[in-house]
This record gives structure tokens, C-alpha cells and sequence, in this order.
């Protein structure tokens, strides 16, 4: 019974995360699929999945706004994490996170690629955070106040 009642909610679980992620997402430039109940969170824009989950999340210059929610770091299998933007991207288009980079990321270990370049990002990067991204490759923090 336990094993059915997770099959049943997962779905849900994830829903609700992309639904917190998506909260201020009417300003985004494309948003195609998202909250579409006739799509499959699989096909959304910026949303790539093995096996039915979540693995990549690339939502760079969309003019996402406000923090990098901690819900994310519930999606363990994600290796690709990517909401930067472009050096001299227009103003219009760029994402803007502005808060520390959050420890909560650490949970991310299957993470190979993170860009976060030019989104706002300041203070400083926690100290244990690389110590817990075995498999990283490639890491865009640039043109932060970091």
C-alpha cells in the first residue's frame, strides 16, 4: 500500500513544485506548456526529463524574477540547473534572482552543469557546496556580486 500511495502522489508532489517555481511566471517570456493540464511537465519549455524525471531545468533569459525557490532542491536526479542569462543580454529578457547563492542547492549531487551567470547572486558561496557536486563539470557564477 505504501509504494502505491507514493506512485499516486508523486505526481502531485511535482506539480506543486513547478507551481511554486512558476508562481510569478505571467512576465516570462516563454512559458509554453506550462500549467497546461493537458501537458505533461515533460514537455513544458525549459523542462527535460529521463525517465519520467525532472533532469534538466534550463530557463536561461526568460525574465524569471524573484528567488531560486527551494523546492528545487527536492529534484535530485537534476543535472543540469540553468537560469542565467547571456553577457549584454537585453534588460527586457534577463532573469533576476537577487539573493545569496542558496546552501540548499548542495542537495543537487547529480548536478554537472549551473549556470546562474549574471542573475543578481550576492554575498558569498557557501564553503561545503563543491564538496557535494561530485559530477560537476561546468559552473557560470560570472557577473554576480559574488
Amino acid at each position: 500500500m505504501g509504494s502505491t500511495l507514493f506512485y499516486l502522489s508523486r505526481p502531485v508532489v511535482v506539480l506543486w513544485q513547478l507551481m511554486v517555481l512558476f508562481f510569478d511566471g505571467d512576465g516570462w517570456i516563454v512559458k509554453k506548456g506550462w500549467m497546461e493540464p493537458t501537458e505533461n511537465e515533460c514537455a513544458w519549455h525549459g523542462i527535460s526529463c529521463l525517465d519520467g524525471v525532472i533532469s534538466k531545468l534550463e530557463l536561461e533569459q526568460n525574465r524569471l524574477v524573484g528567488k531560486i525557490i527551494p523546492e528545487i532542491a527536492m529534484w535530485e536526479k537534476i543535472y543540469v540547473l540553468s537560469l542565467g542569462n547571456d553577457y549584454g543580454a537585453p534588460e527586457e529578457e534577463r532573469n533576476e534572482l537577487i539573493m545569496p547563492l542558496p546552501s540548499f542547492l548542495s542537495n543537487l549531487t547529480y548536478l554537472k552543469v549551473m549556470n546562474l551567470e549574471g542573475v543578481g547572486l550576492t554575498s558569498t558561496i557557501p564553503e561545503d557546496l563543491f564538496s557535494s557536486w561530485p559530477h560537476l563539470e561546468s559552473l557560470y557564477l560570472n557577473n554576480n556580486d559574488i
